[in-house]
């Protein structure tokens, strides 16, 4: 959590509240009632005041957020995501005003043309904007003049009378030292340009109100970092009367934190981290401790991630080292951190009884992993990435190696939490409430269809393992004329001079005619095992490659994987290969095809069976 705890005391006495446009909107219908609008200035930190807006909507408070076009966060690239999710929470959003600030600094000249555009920003986004608020900026007591001047329906009869003393804010206030004199020739110059006051129309930008000039019994304000402006609310009774009260997130922020999240999959650890950097308020970071030197609060790379040293990485005591000097590095810092890492580990009593931040482990099954990871372990000659304990490493299947690959992962001792998930999205929710972070579930979903995840099926190594068949549940054997006469005796012509394709099962675009329909189910745990009967070839024939296919009659082709290329020579030889299909893929095809480059020759084939596989089948 990123909130400091005092704001729920708050958030708790406030009860039902309101939001300004609905009582702008409504003015008769609410006017003389006792209600409480809730206001928020998000001066610097959107993060937080989305965390605080996902409490606040869970406590059924309603809220205004104003957002400042001079901070930071104006130009994240996910300013229009974290927009509709303010939305979704019920809150409203309105622009937070700093024109002074832009006017001193050559961004802007004309106050009508830079406030119309900041509104087609957020408009265009489909964020919708009823009102605005001045902001306080320290520009404003430079150059003499509030952010609440601009409004021409604002402006009152006697202009030198009313509006002297009022803050940056465009507040009355008594304190001399907060107060801006009123021009008494109604303009002002700012940084060199000269201004007149009050000739921007609200109604002509669509805005309904200003804050400011919302009438209210009593207004509080946490303005500076506490309550020095106005009275605490918490000391007063609220049940009577008009309130608005104004507080901004930025002083309501908790004592940093810092989580350690273990992740062997490389790229599990870096969807995981996306996913929880785009959705929640923490700062991932990934691989940092273990690649980093430290001399004080002063950081230096140190190792990459794919070159660690040998001794760092079995050392348990530097590994306590470095992460001891991590934990003090990043609670020096304000933003809740969330490190996602496969080289921080726990095997020494120490690292739990000295580290103040917890570990926590994610992990995908094996099955989870290959779907998301094709090219893991794809290749007979790919090493091990963590330390099996298994033998004839070579000759296992692609699963198999990924079942070692988990089982190892799962052997590391000492962390707090594991936690397992069937997809990104599953995975992230659980760690962020495992971490205590708030999760942003419509900022998940937007992520979501705004990165290009995999879904396609991978080519597997070829299977070796004869003994797999075992268990395998039988669904096709084609000989003779179920494989097609012309196939077996005449074979496939493979001609330089054009592709050569030959397909069996599904029959889509321009492949010929498939000799026969697969008419079988695969269950969800299953994945497709095949056996080809190569007899021979005539000639070279070399450059025949074998491919599967899976169409879902909703969507189309799903996924079309390459099995390899079929190793041509004088002897007979089984062709062994293996398919894992996109979930919720229907009709499935085998084919074979030599492209036009191909060496000329003659491949004559004798069988195909086809099998369904269970991965849990495999087992050590």
């Amino acid at each position: 959590m990123s909130l400091h705890p005092d704001i729920f005391s708050y958030l708790d006495k406030f009860g039902h509240t309101k939001r300004l446009d609905q009582i702008t909107s409504w003015p008769r219908r609410i006017g003389k009632k006792n209600w409480i609008v809730l206001r928020h200035d998000i001066d610097h930190d959107l993060d937080l005041a989305l965390e605080l807006a996902h409490h606040e909507h869970e406590r059924g408070i309603q809220a205004t957020y104003f957002l400042l076009h001079t901070a930071a966060y104006w130009h994240d690239p996910d300013l229009s995501a974290k927009c509709r999710q303010l939305h979704a929470y019920g809150h409203e959003i309105g622009l937070h005003l700093d024109l002074v600030s832009e006017i001193s600094d050559g961004l802007a000249i004309d106050p009508h043309i830079r406030i119309t555009q900041l509104l087609n920003k957020l408009r265009g986004a489909g964020v919708r904007i009823r009102g605005v608020a001045a902001h306080g900026a320290k520009a404003c007591y430079t150059h003499g003049c509030t952010n609440f001047w601009f409004w021409k329906e604002l402006k009152p009869s006697d202009p030198m009378r009313s509006e002297h003393g009022r803050s940056a804010e465009g507040v009355r206030i008594d304190d001399p030292d907060w107060q801006i004199p009123y021009p008494h020739d109604h303009r002002v110059n700012i940084g060199g340009t000269v201004l007149d006051l009050w000739t921007v129309s609200l109604k002509n930008l669509g805005l309904r109100y200003e804050a400011s000039s919302v009438h209210t019994d009593h207004y509080w304000t946490d303005t500076g970092g506490g309550w020095t402006r106005s009275p605490d609310p918490m000391d007063n009774d609220l049940s009577k009367g008009r309130h608005i009260i104004l507080m901004h997130p930025i002083w309501w922020r908790g004592p940093k934190k810092v989580h350690f999240v273990m992740c062997t999959d490389p790229q599990l650890r870096s969807r995981v981290g996306a996913c929880v950097e785009a959705t929640t308020p923490a700062s991932v970071l990934d691989e940092w401790t273990m690649t980093q030197n430290r001399i004080g609060t002063i950081v230096e790379p140190a190792e990459t991630p794919h070159n660690l040293s040998p001794t760092l990485v079995r050392n348990a005591i530097a590994h306590h080292t470095k992460l001891i000097d991590a934990d003090v590095i990043e609670l020096s810092s304000l933003m809740t951190s969330c490190e996602i890492s496969d080289q921080i580990k726990s095997e020494s009593p120490i690292f739990l009884w000295n580290i103040r931040s917890p570990l926590t482990k994610v992990q995908d099954s094996a099955s989870d992993l290959l779907r998301e990871h094709p090219t893991l372990y794809q290749n007979p000659e790919d090493p091990p990435l963590l330390s099996v304990d298994v033998t004839r490493w070579a000759w296992m299947s692609q699963h198999q190696r990924a079942i070692a690959h988990v089982k190892a992962s799962r052997k590391t001792t000492g962390t707090d939490s594991t936690i397992f998930g069937t997809d990104t999205a599953a995975l992230s929710i659980n760690l962020a409430d495992r971490l205590g972070l708030v999760f942003h579930r419509l900022l998940a979903k937007e992520w979501e269809q705004s990165i290009d995840l995999p879904s396609v099926a991978y080519p597997p190594t070829p299977i070796r393992d004869r003994s797999l068949w075992a268990s395998a549940r039988p669904l096709i054997c084609l000989r003779g004329k179920r494989l097609g006469e012309s196939v077996q005796q005449r074979g496939i012509c493979v001609e330089s001079r054009r592709h050569s394709t030959i397909q069996w099962g599904a029959t889509t675009g321009s492949a010929p005619q498939a000799f026969i329909e697969f008419d079988f189910h695969l269950d969800p745990d299953e994945y497709i095992l095949g056996q080809l009967m190569v007899i021979g070839c005539e000639g070279d024939g070399d450059g025949v490659r074998a491919f599967f296919h899976a169409w879902e009659s909703a969507v189309g082709l799903r996924a079309t994987a390459d099995l390899g290329k079929l190793t041509v020579g004088t002897e007979p030889y089984i062709f062994r290969f293996a398919f894992v299909p996109p979930p919720g893929s229907d009709s499935y095809a085998f084919s074979l095809l030599a492209p036009k480059d191909s060496t000329n020759g003659l491949v004559t084939l004798d069988a195909l069976k086809i099998g369904a596989a269970q991965v849990s089948d495999y087992q050590f």
